[in-house]
């Protein structure tokens, strides 16, 4: 939902979301819009190339961080990709509580008590399978990926330092996203 929809209801609300790197993130998109014939960019999958498929910015693959938190994916429009950066920057830094993707055990851990919850085991089996374990990406694959991702990635290592740091370093915001 876009950033700031949350306003539109009473009481209090914070924002908090989990964030994986997005070069995984973009991959697994790429097989996921592959194994789903219902995704609008299945088409697209299954007859281009991991790297066609980014360079063309299906589903998913460009970006989608930057685009989501700063509202781009949403109708916002900005001069450069820079001041884009900058809005969903600003805009994560009034998130409650970021998690991490690659530390998902760590982050439920965090969350739970966070909101007074008690954690339960996590397990293998809910984690997504699109992504054929033994499918090689190569590192100019990787790389190429990661040069149509560079905002998410700036954005993946802001929200890694604050992980690192302390669960809650966020400042609290008025407002839901997910």
């Amino acid at each position: 939902m876009p950033f700031g929809f949350a306003n539109r209801f009473p009481g209090p609300s914070e924002y908090i979301t989990l964030i994986r790197d997005p070069i995984a993130r973009a991959i697994s998109d790429y097989h996921f819009c592959r194994t789903n014939s219902l995704n609008p960019a299945h088409g697209a999958a299954c007859a281009l190339s991991l790297t066609e498929f980014v360079e063309r910015g299906y589903g998913f693959s460009q970006n989608c961080y930057a685009r989501w938190l700063s509202n781009a994916a949403f109708g916002a429009k900005f001069r450069h990709q820079d001041e884009m950066l900058q809005e969903a920057l600003n805009n994560l830094a009034r998130f409650s509580w970021v998690g991490i993707t690659e530390e998902f055990d760590l982050s439920v851990k965090r969350i739970c008590a966070r909101c007074g919850l008690i954690p339960h085991a996590t397990r293998e089996g809910h984690r997504n399978r699109a992504t054929p374990e033994a499918r090689h990406v190569s590192a100019e694959e990787r790389e190429f990926v990661g040069h149509f991702n560079r905002l998410d990635q700036a954005i993946y290592e802001e929200c890694r330092k604050s992980f690192v740091r302390e669960p809650g370093t966020h400042k609290h915001a008025r407002g839901a996203h997910a």
